[in-house]
């Protein structure tokens, strides 16, 4: 044990959070020989693993390095790190379980995408998942379009969240077929949406039960 203290993200506490070393490796390496067998070339690793002072979770960084990087590189730079497991910013909902086996599925893949920063693959998840949405609504009527105007028609969906929901389709529909690369604030963006959708789902029913449950007023 080091006893050296870093601040970094902590995926259980969700926040940037001390961090106790708790042990520390590096290694080393040359590459790229030239004619007489010099290295033109080296490269290292350093391996850290770390235990948050808050809630105790452990976390392992792969920081690597090397002499071909181009100028303006460091070891800082965040596309040298990796993290065992990746690093969580944002968790699964308490709700999710409450899910039906397809959209369960689909959202569990989602954040696992979005954990490993494949950012595409999760909004085209999300594609997916608000179609299995639609279809359990509204049943398979055409095309997506059509489909949202039948969830306002029924009352599921409002026209201001229709509007937001038309340009996350269109957002999924590019990462799917035209090779759009969303930012990560897109595809929270349509994550926010979408789960909006669910939640209210799960919430028609309870919200059922409670109105049952209230005794009605008494006639004066």
């Amino acid at each position: 044990m080091t006893n050296q203290i870093e601040s970094i993200h902590c995926s259980r506490c969700l926040r940037v959070n001390r961090h106790l070393i708790l042990f520390e490796k590096d290694t080393e390496g040359e590459d790229d020989l030239d004619e007489t067998g010099h290295p033109l070339a080296s490269y290292g690793t350093r391996w850290t693993l770390y235990e948050c002072c808050g809630c105790e979770n452990i976390v392992l960084r792969r920081r690597f390095w090397h002499t071909d990087m181009e100028p303006g590189e460091s070891l800082e730079e965040e596309c040298y790190n990796t993290w065992y497991p990746s690093l969580i910013g944002r968790q699964l909902p308490m709700w999710h379980k409450k899910l039906d086996g397809t959209e369960h599925q689909l959202i569990l893949e989602i954040y696992t995408a979005l954990h490993a920063e494949a950012l595409s693959l999760a909004l085209m998840g999300l594609r997916a998942l608000l179609d299995v949405y639609m279809v359990k609504k509204v049943g398979d009527c055409g095309s997506f379009k059509r489909k949202l105007k039948q969830l306002v028609q029924i009352g599921f969906l409002s026209a201001a969240q229709l509007e937001q929901i038309e340009p996350a389709i269109e957002a999924g529909s590019a990462a799917a077929h035209r090779g759009f690369s969303p930012s990560k604030e897109t595809v929270i963006f349509v994550l926010d949406l979408v789960e909006l959708l669910l939640h209210q789902d799960i919430l028609g029913p309870q919200a059922e039960q409670v109105s049952a449950s209230v005794p009605p007023r008494s006639s004066r």
